[in-house]
């Protein structure tokens, strides 16, 4: 039916993916999850190279997973690029740079964004967002560390207020340590993306309670990329909890009726 490129967050691996693909893989989609270079999971001791990776490495090595995954497409199969949070810069960098133009071909045929980092122009840091950024460890110099969030800041910052601890605690060891440089290029400097050359069928999520990235801000950036809207009741973690059904039937929708 369709192949789904599927690209986490901060602090996100493939794993953290696993209902989404359970999901559609019941419905005969071929979900391929991405893990970004050297992110091991916060239970493991993290490689010291992590702290160098940049916005560069980690759009080169989903170009190359992305090409070995445009090999096994079926003639005029859909090819759909979803990306959740920091995930949608990468997953919009590389349809605008168009990487397989060489063949007139567009890259991905749809784009999901759940609940996306705003691009450059779009200012979205509230105090909500800054306290969970607040809980990284290690807190000062963590320019080219790795670096993870307390569980208390990321419970704060993405999770469901009433989800049980032990539920939190889970997801919070399915996750995985960050580069601190990606950190501050995500907060710091985000990339402008080219409106123009994000040339398919867009669709936005939004979450109702999500703290990082505000309801009205998600509706700007659908805006931006003149996107379907679409609103979940939720945190900024959509991905697993109670909110993920809804997610999952809202995209599945969205899919079939473009």
């Amino acid at each position: 039916m369709a192949a789904i490129m599927m690209v986490p967050g901060l602090f996100g691996n493939g794993c953290v993916w696993d209902e989404v693909q359970r999901f559609f893989e019941e419905l005969n989609f071929r979900c391929y999850p991405v893990t970004l270079p050297l992110r091991r999971k916060l239970t493991e001791v993290p490689d010291p190279e992590l702290g160098k990776i940049g916005i560069g490495e980690d759009i080169n090595s989903l170009r190359t997973q992305i090409a070995e995954v445009k090999k096994t497409l079926k003639p005029n199969e859909c090819f759909i690029g979803m990306a959740h949070s920091r995930g949608t810069f990468l997953i919009l960098m590389l349809q605008q740079q168009q990487i397989f133009a060489e063949r007139r071909e567009r890259l991905f045929d749809r784009i999901v964004l759940v609940v996306p980092a705003p691009p450059k122009g779009i200012k979205a840091l509230s105090w909500s967002g800054l306290k969970g950024y607040l809980s990284l460890r290690p807190r000062y110099w963590f320019l080219g560390r790795p670096v993870k969030r307390t569980f208390a800041g990321m419970a704060y910052a993405v999770m469901e207020e009433n989800m049980p601890i032990y539920k939190k605690m889970a997801i919070y060891k399915s996750l995985s340590w960050e580069s601190g440089r990606v950190v501050a290029e995500t907060l710091f400097s985000p990339l402008p993306i080219e409106v123009e050359k994000i040339n398919c069928p867009v669709l936005v999520i939004g979450a109702s309670q999500d703290r990082l990235v505000p309801q009205p801000i998600a509706r700007k950036i659908a805006v931006l990329f003149k996107a379907e809207y679409r609103k979940i009741d939720g945190p900024h973690f959509l991905l697993k909890g109670p909110a993920c059904r809804c997610l999952c039937e809202t995209i599945r929708n969205w899919i079939w009726g473009v």
